[in-house]
C-alpha cells in the first residue's frame, strides 16, 4: 500500500462575510473542498454546525471549559446524514476525508441557548438538509423576511434533531 500523503492546511479564510449578527443570526458559508484538506484548529465567537452535503469529513472540537482545565476532545467522523455542533468559543479542526461539499452554518451566540454549551452530533433530516443548502442560495441575500424564517425553521430543526453519540474521545 503506498503511504498515504499528508493532508493540505488551508486556511480558514476571511469569516466577516458569513459573521452572524442578532439581527441575522444563521449565516452560510459553503465551499467545495478538495480531499486530505483541513482546517487547522481555531476557534471564533460564534456557533456553528459543521455538515456536509456530499463527501465525509472529520471534526475534532475541545469543548469551552471554564478556568485553565485542559479542554478534552471529541473527534466524529461526519457523513451527510449528519452535522457536528460546534458550541461558540470551541477549539475545533475539519479534516475533508473525501472530497466533500461543505456547508458551515455559522450561528450567532444570542440564539444559541444554554444547552447547547457542549458540542453534538445531530442526525440531519430531510428538511434540515433542505434548510441549509437554502441558505446558501444567492437568491433570498436582499430579502430579510426569507433569511428570518429560514434562520429560525434551521434552529427549530436544530433543537428538534435527535444526537447521537458517535465522537471518540
Amino acid at each position: 500500500m503506498p503511504p498515504r500523503r499528508p493532508r493540505q492546511a488551508v486556511p480558514v479564510g476571511d469569516t466577516d462575510p458569513f459573521r452572524p449578527s442578532p439581527e441575522r443570526p444563521v449565516r452560510c458559508r459553503a465551499r467545495a473542498m478538495g480531499h486530505d484538506t483541513q482546517f487547522e484548529p481555531h476557534h471564533h465567537p460564534w456557533g456553528q454546525l459543521a455538515y456536509c452535503a456530499s463527501g465525509l469529513l472529520q471534526v475534532t472540537v475541545a469543548d469551552p471549559v471554564p478556568g485553565d482545565a485542559p479542554a478534552p476532545e471529541t473527534t466524529t467522523i461526519v457523513p451527510p446524514s449528519r452535522a457536528v455542533w460546534i458550541p461558540p468559543g470551541a477549539r475545533h479542526a475539519v479534516s475533508m476525508l473525501e472530497a466533500s461539499q461543505l456547508c458551515t452554518l455559522y450561528i450567532d451566540p444570542s440564539v444559541v441557548e444554554t444547552e447547547w454549551q457542549r458540542s453534538r452530533v445531530l442526525v440531519v433530516s430531510p428538511l434540515l438538509r433542505e434548510l441549509v443548502l437554502g441558505m446558501e442560495l444567492p437568491h433570498h441575500v436582499g430579502n430579510e423576511l426569507r433569511q428570518r424564517s429560514l434562520s429560525n425553521l434551521v434552529l427549530a430543526e436544530m433543537a428538534h434533531a435527535p444526537t447521537l453519540p458517535l465522537g471518540v474521545p
